[in-house]
């Protein structure tokens, strides 16, 4: 009976370690996920940077050097993709209106 009472007791034990294991697991696969969160900040946005500009943050030249980045970022997303039809880098707007309107070559 003795010996029973000691296998009980050794199967609570390893259970509650367990238990204790995964509790801490948990917990510090939280905070490596809140940590990792809080190192990626939010882009700025236009209207983040004139707010910036307005209270003295940054200056005009600050300025204007990181709304050229976010406009250019911007422009490079809307460009087409390579084509015959379109010259290598064009981005005016009627080149832009003579891809869209192309029609499929299939």
């Amino acid at each position: 009976m003795e010996s029973a009472f000691t296998i009980f007791i050794w199967i609570a034990a390893l259970a509650a370690a367990a238990l204790l294991a995964w509790i801490a697991a948990v917990f510090a696969s939280r905070a490596i996920k809140q940590s990792m969160s809080a190192k990626t900040p939010e882009p700025f946005t236009l209207q983040d940077l004139r707010e910036m500009l307005a209270s003295g943050q940054i200056t005009e030249t600050e300025f204007n050097t990181m709304r050229g980045a976010i406009l250019g970022s911007f422009a490079q997303s809307l460009d087409p993709p390579p084509n015959q039809d379109v010259k290598p880098g064009g981005t005016d707007l009627d080149e832009l209106l003579k891809w869209e309107e192309r029609p499929d070559s299939d």
